[in-house]
């Protein structure tokens, strides 16, 4: 089995945990990686994958907040958390310098993990099983009979993905176009949610057949929510862009 690790998640992981002490961050994060076998493949962040020039408002909101979580509300805790930052950017580089020297570290410039995650897997051998650690539900549309996350709460499978919404994880960004996405301040169709949205892609299958017009024989209640979706089709395919994962990245190996 192949297994895949989003290392952004373990660095932010190992800082909030330490409580921003650094010394003890690294050592966190030394005895996490002491789990994982040589073969292990490390995905990390360097960009936004141009998702922030498609949509300016794309995690936006995050800058509001602190590294550690908290809402920022006056000058003084926005200088202090740029600090914070930029002592986290170093010991960031520190560490991916030292998972590199056990591990392959991959990378595309100017891209997010997920995204090389997804090339990853794209690119892996149709008979190798995949385990993905990874923190969020944009991993999701990658799971199928040879692919699974592992969160911090659960192993996510295509079945227990299946048995959870009855939809196939390919079709999960169909849903969060709709929906959106608040961790990324991506705006779904008003009075649209998770269940409504279902609701639409039980009777639909795909926001595509969605977006090309109403179909015969839905229910009333169901059809009035897939008419706000087509009402709002540049938003929702704006999102489509925005929240679909890219599986065609040159990857690089990071060295020290």
């Amino acid at each position: 089995m192949l297994t895949v690790v989003d290392l952004s998640h373990i660095e932010y992981s190992s800082v909030f945990i330490s409580k921003f002490d650094f010394v003890l961050a690294k050592e966190i994060l030394l005895n996490w990686i002491s789990k994982f076998r040589p073969e292990t493949v490390f995905a990390c962040d360097s960009g936004l994958s141009g998702r922030d020039i498609l949509f300016p408002e794309y995690k936006k909101t995050r800058r509001d907040y602190s590294l550690d979580g908290s809402k920022i509300t006056n000058e003084d805790e926005r200088l202090e958390d740029l600090r914070l930052r930029s002592e986290f950017r170093k010991v960031r580089d520190e560490f991916r310098r030292v998972v590199s020297q056990q591990f392959r570290v991959l990378f595309s410039q100017g891209y997010e993990a997920d995204d090389v995650i997804a090339t990853i897997v794209k690119h892996s051998r149709s008979t190798d099983e995949v385990l993905i650690v990874a923190s969020d539900r944009d991993l999701y549309p990658l799971l199928s009979d040879r692919v699974y996350i592992k969160t911090p709460h659960e192993i996510v499978t295509f079945e227990s993905f299946y048995k959870k919404y009855a939809l196939d994880p390919l079709y999960f960004v169909d849903l969060r176009s709709m929906t959106g996405d608040e961790a990324d301040n991506v705006k779904g169709v008003y009075s649209i949610g998770e269940k409504r949205g279902l609701g639409i892609l039980y009777e639909y299958e795909t926001l595509e057949n969605v977006l090309s017009g109403p179909r015969t024989g839905v229910a009333p209640k169901v059809e009035k929510y897939a008419e706000l979706t087509r009402k709002s089709a540049d938003k929702v395919l704006l999102n489509y862009k925005v929240l679909s994962l890219i599986s065609t990245l040159v990857l690089r190996r990071f060295s020290v």
